[in-house]
């Protein structure tokens, strides 16, 4: 797979963020990191020494973060905005307290 990825990097002139994309890979420099070893030691410094499923797996770590972060916004917006809600419902009424003395 490295291999493959490397050689289609250059011959297609490809970007590093392009081929992580195609490759489903969470960071485009791990793509980096296996140019490196091209570029210092040749096709015999690549090597597949973590599997697909390894990168699947820390993708699914990144996954979960972020639905941690996305839901733990989402009770803060919502706690927001009940805060907002009897904020505004205050104000109305305060607002009709003082029209009725001075009206």
């Amino acid at each position: 797979m490295k291999l493959e990825a490397i050689h289609d990097i250059i011959a297609n002139k490809k970007s590093y963020y392009q081929k992580a994309i195609e490759l489903m890979l969470t960071d485009p420099k791990i793509i980096s990191d296996w140019m490196e070893k091209y570029r210092k030691g040749g096709e015999d410094a690549i090597t597949d020494t973590y599997s697909r499923e390894a990168y699947k797996h820390h993708n699914d770590k990144i996954l979960e973060k972020e639905h941690k972060k996305l839901l733990e916004d989402l009770e803060r917006i919502k706690a927001e905005n009940e805060y907002l809600k009897k904020s505004y419902s205050l104000i109305l009424a305060r607002s009709k307290l003082s029209k009725k003395k001075f009206g």
